[in-house]
């Protein structure tokens, strides 16, 4: 779950544990960076579409997500 920054919308972001390839915790044992795999659609030639598996890097520091 994520909070409107200048302007922006909201959001939450749902996740199966299978979909996490892995995280780093900082000294105090708090999340300080994950690793996500999912699915997007992407445009594939002048009129077809495929679909490609990528890896999200969601790192934080200090209070501010990245």
């Amino acid at each position: 779950m994520d909070a409107a920054v200048d302007g922006g919308r909201s959001y939450a972001y749902h996740l199966s544990g299978d979909n996490i390839l892995g995280y780093r915790l900082d000294e105090d044992d708090r999340l300080i960076e994950i690793r996500i795999q999912e699915k997007g659609v992407v445009a594939h030639g002048q009129w077809g579409e495929k679909e490609v598996s990528r890896v999200r890097v969601f790192l934080r520091y200090g209070d501010v997500v990245t």
